[in-house]
């Protein structure tokens, strides 16, 4: 009677482990869509966001000296928002930025953190940004990123990321998951 007692207690709590581990961003904080925003950035670790906004200049065309605005909105922490820390910047959440054309309506960014997929930031006429990506063979609108990451808060091995996009032709989103 006794082991029996065991195994079903042992099932009972390894259901639960199973469950926290397949932790997703489907229950974090959605940032409010504003007319600057490109795209965010979740992770498995926690709910904390990095959202990508475009940096505009007094006449409403994108900053050619720095088109993207990066920071967190740490949702641990009351939703306040704050800048990326220098490393942040450098090794995981930064952008390699390029400039396509002479007169600054495109761009072309990288995450510092894994040159797998080009973003690219197009812009048509004054405050009216989008960023695109490459879904499944498709150029969409990019929505979100989602990292899942293997291991802890300080010491963690990225595992695979998710893009999410809104083709326009459709009315889902889709989504594309990239293996490390």
């Amino acid at each position: 009677m006794s082991k029996t007692l065991f195994v079903i207690v042992c099932i009972f709590l390894n259901q639960g482990l199973v469950a926290q581990q397949k932790k997703n961003c489907h229950h974090f904080p959605i940032p409010a869509r504003t007319e600057k925003r490109l795209f965010y950035l979740q992770r498995n670790l926690n709910a904390n966001t990095v959202v990508y906004d475009a940096n505009f200049d007094a006449h409403g065309w994108l900053d050619s000296e720095n088109p993207v605005d990066i920071y967190w909105i740490r949702y641990e922490e009351k939703g306040r928002t704050m800048p990326l820390r220098v490393a942040e910047k450098r090794l995981a959440f930064g952008l390699k930025i390029k400039q396509l054309d002479a007169s600054g309506k495109a761009y072309k960014v990288t995450l510092n953190a894994t040159d797998k997929r080009d973003i690219y930031i197009r812009q048509e006429k004054p405050y009216e940004v989008t960023a695109f990506v490459k879904i499944n063979g498709e150029e969409v609108p990019i929505d979100h990123i989602y990292v899942q990451s293997e291991g802890n808060k300080v010491y963690s091995k990225v595992a695979y990321i998710d893009l999410f996009g809104m083709p326009q032709s459709e009315s889902t989103q889709t989504r594309e998951r990239i293996f490390f």
